[in-house]
């Protein structure tokens, strides 16, 4: 056993070498060389360790978070030293960039404490789970799920104008879009998510229970969520289903993906990712098939623009954020937390509100830009967590994430055999990437449609079995 692992290993370590000869050769021998060699080791250190010992699951969240982190902390870093680019939206990065670094460097160490601490085994512990799981219950909740948010989506189409906003929103991003949703009470536009639980749940029924009813209800629910958010190239709202789908079937069958499958599927997953950015604002020439074309054939051009574009700006904006904060922008200490509670009551329902710490980060930079539109640059978590309490908000709140993350892996194998658990980890390891990218408010309300239905759903079981 132990050779196999070093036969894994291998390549492992051929990479890793690769990466700090790309490193040496970008930066030289400097303190941001140092920096990123480190950033690197402490993401790629604690994995290599674990593949030795042989305690390494493919889809532990720890590695799909590692590889986010890595993307946006060592990719565009290199990125930007490989191309002399030194300005962000307006703003020079070079006095900031050392110390973005060195902050990166801390939030990451701090993830990776937490996740292998004994805290997140203990939580894990701490959660029950239904002794079965029956499917014609679950089967209502998919179906309960699917109506809920056919009509949640429904009222607030009904409030915006009727079914002409559909296709107005299926034309793709624009302005007008952006007011819909401002002008929307309650986050209604989110209904369609529901769909993806209940895809989730369909799916789940189809391998456990082997009836093809339940197929049709997950290509129709699916399809339509895809169809929907793919035509917006929305693909932070595709991202859940197309992740859960595979690793709920890869946990209920126990396999894992071979080298071969992991290459192909990154390979279409960034060709993907640059055709929905390349079709999905409306004023644009939205050639699908010739796109999807052009995007499948050159996939280490799509890889670059990933690196270089908006998709892996967290860096960057990150050192933008460090020329205002905490000068201009003091800390918003405590925002960690107030902010889920901001985000929790609609604009119309409190036109007053105060910003977001994300927002007025965002409206401090680029004023103009926040004025005209919610789509801003990312931070990152950590970003975010340094604009809260600055290093001590960044070690806590990293140190926290990690430990959640932990406890989801390990309550996962403690329960291993319940289908109902695995769909829950399934549907959750996909938010990590959302939540490395961006804010906890915003993963948190993408999880209200998407992840909050199966954890209630849990609960719903257990009740239910009780009172029978």
């Amino acid at each position: 056993m132990r050779s196999k692992n070093l036969l894994i290993f291998l390549p492992f370590i051929v990479c890793f070498g690769a990466l700090l000869l790309c490193i040496l050769y970008v930066a030289g021998i400097t303190i941001r060389s140092v920096l990123l060699i480190i950033i690197a080791l402490s993401l790629v250190g604690p994995i290599a360790i674990g593949i030795l010992k042989n305690r390494v699951d493919l889809l532990e969240p720890i590695i799909l978070s590692n590889i986010s982190l890595g993307v946006m902390f060592i990719g565009r870093p290199l990125n930007r030293l490989a191309t002399g680019e030194k300005w962000h939206l307006g703003y020079e990065m070079s006095g900031t960039f050392d110390e973005a670094l060195l902050i990166a460097l801390i939030g990451i160490i701090f993830l990776q404490l937490g996740y292998y601490s004994y805290f997140g085994r203990t939580l894990a512990r701490k959660v029950s789970v239904p002794l079965n799981f029956p499917p014609q219950k679950i089967a209502a909740a998919a179906w309960f799920y699917l109506i809920l948010g056919t009509s949640l989506f429904g009222i607030f189409l009904s409030q915006q104008g009727g079914i002409g906003i559909l296709f107005l929103l299926l034309e793709g991003r624009q302005q007008s879009n952006s007011t819909l949703v401002l002008n929307s009470t309650g986050y209604l536009y989110n209904g369609i998510l529901m769909f993806g639980a209940s895809s989730l749940m369909f799916f789940a029924l189809a391998i456990v229970t082997g009836r093809r009813f339940y197929w049709v209800w997950f290509l129709i629910s699916a399809t339509v969520l895809l169809v929907f958010y793919g035509a917006r190239g929305a693909r932070s709202q595709i991202l859940p289903l197309l992740l859960a789908i595979p690793i709920f079937w890869y946990l209920i069958k126990q396999y894992r993906p071979k080298a071969s499958t992991v290459i192909l599927v990154t390979v279409v997953s960034v060709a993907l990712m640059g055709w929905l950015r390349d079709t999905r604002l409306a004023d644009e020439n939205r050639d699908f098939i010739n796109t999807a074309v052009t995007a499948i054939s050159s996939p280490i051009e799509q890889a670059k623009r990933i690196l270089g574009g908006s998709d892996a700006e967290m860096f960057d904006s990150l050192a933008n954020e460090l020329l205002v904060v905490p000068e201009q922008l003091h800390f918003q200490h405590g925002a960690t937390i107030t902010d889920v509670m901001i985000r929790a009551v609609p604009r119309p329902w409190w036109p007053d509100k105060p910003l977001e710490s994300n927002d007025a980060l965002v409206n401090t930079l680029w004023p103009e830009h926040y004025a005209m539109s919610r789509a801003s640059p990312a931070f990152s978590i950590i970003g975010v967590a340094y604009a809260d309490s600055g290093y001590f908000s960044v070690v806590l709140i990293m140190f926290l994430i990690g430990v959640m993350m932990s406890a989801l892996w390990r309550w996962r194998q403690l329960h291993y055999q319940h289908p109902l658990v695995q769909m829950i980890y399934a549907m959750g390891v996909p938010f990590i990437v959302i939540l490395m990218r961006g804010t906890i408010p915003d993963t948190l309300t993408r999880m209200l449609f998407l992840f909050m239905p199966l954890l209630l759903l849990l609960w719903l079981v257990r009740i239910r079995l009780i009172i029978r």
